[in-house]
């Protein structure tokens, strides 16, 4: 087991435009402090947080709709039948937005 949250919850992944897991968020099942980082930055060998982009959907649409949250776009890209979407974080998290805009080409952000 590697990590079980105190008051339950899941893991939603943060994935790259080629669909890699870069991160994982964690959805905890209670109001406050709802959404954490998964972090190993406290071992030796471990890995610290950064404000990755989640890209979801159709990467070579040169539209693409940003949204804030990793789940909400999964989900808005299903029910939109793969629609291209970028999600961040939170509104201080934009510091690699720009070169996953041009690493896809986008010519048009929604």
């Amino acid at each position: 087991k590697i990590y079980e949250p105190p008051y339950g919850g899941y893991f939603v992944p943060v994935c790259n435009k080629d669909g890699y897991i870069q991160g994982l968020q964690i959805r905890l099942d209670v109001d406050d402090d709802r959404y954490r980082w998964f972090s190993t930055n406290e071992y030796p060998e471990g890995t610290g947080v950064s404000s990755w982009v989640h890209v979801v959907g159709d990467i070579s649409s040169d539209t693409a709709y940003l949204t804030e949250g990793a789940l909400k776009a999964d989900v808005t890209s299903v029910l939109s039948g793969g629609s291209l979407l970028i999600a961040i974080a939170g509104v201080n998290a934009v510091n690699c937005l720009s070169d996953t805009l041009n690493q896809l080409n986008v010519k048009k952000c929604v």
